[in-house]
């Protein structure tokens, strides 16, 4: 997909601050993804939603979504 794009514009993006931030931002998720397999979570289970929501928001520091949300993040990243 992306080798339709000259390399010199995708070095350019790679190399911005904005992008370098969103790579830091998704490796926090994966930490937190697995912090919240490892203590085997039921996401289905309110109390276990909100101990994982808290994880997310401990490992990365900002709420992005509502708790709702949170299994079909999580699925993604």
């Amino acid at each position: 997909m992306l080798d339709s794009v000259p390399k010199k514009i995708r070095d350019k993006v790679r190399n911005s601050p904005d992008y370098q931030k969103g790579k830091k931002d998704i490796q926090k998720f994966r930490e937190a993804k697995t912090e919240i397999n490892r203590r085997g979570l039921n996401l289905n289970i309110n109390k276990d939603l909100v101990v994982a929501a808290g994880i997310v928001v401990a490992l990365v520091g900002v709420a992005y979504f509502a708790p709702a949300f949170l299994p079909g993040f999580l699925a993604l990243v």
